[in-house]
């Protein structure tokens, strides 16, 4: 029953804890907490996010990918979920500050 939608009941939140890097469920249950909340953890070597939300049924497929727009929409992860790389970051960077350098020199002279 770890990986199965489950139904709370009314004092208990529904929880799911999902594994970005794979694309998996870890696991779909309810949970103690009072208040709704989602949790990011991004490490070296696993990338997951807990939720818990006051509603039933929202341990589903649908706010995983809910949650992954939000995601996406604010430039934390790319659309499929997957966080942004740290290169692409530095190589826009480095554009950035080579083309400031070059707009000084040309403006200056």
């Amino acid at each position: 029953m770890r990986k199965e939608i489950v139904i709370c009941s009314s004092d208990e939140l529904c929880a799911l804890d999902y594994n970005l890097q794979e694309n998996k469920f870890i696991s779909r249950g309810c949970s103690q907490y009072n208040e709704p909340r989602v949790h990011i953890y991004d490490g070296r070597y696993h990338t997951s996010f807990d939720v818990e939300c006051n509603h039933n049924l929202c341990n589903t497929d649908e706010t995983i990918s809910q949650i992954k727009t939000i995601l996406a929409n604010y430039g934390l992860t790319d659309t499929n979920g997957r966080r942004v790389a740290d290169g692409n970051k530095q190589m826009v960077s480095s554009l950035l500050m080579k083309l400031t350098l070059i707009f000084i020199v040309f403006y200056s002279f």
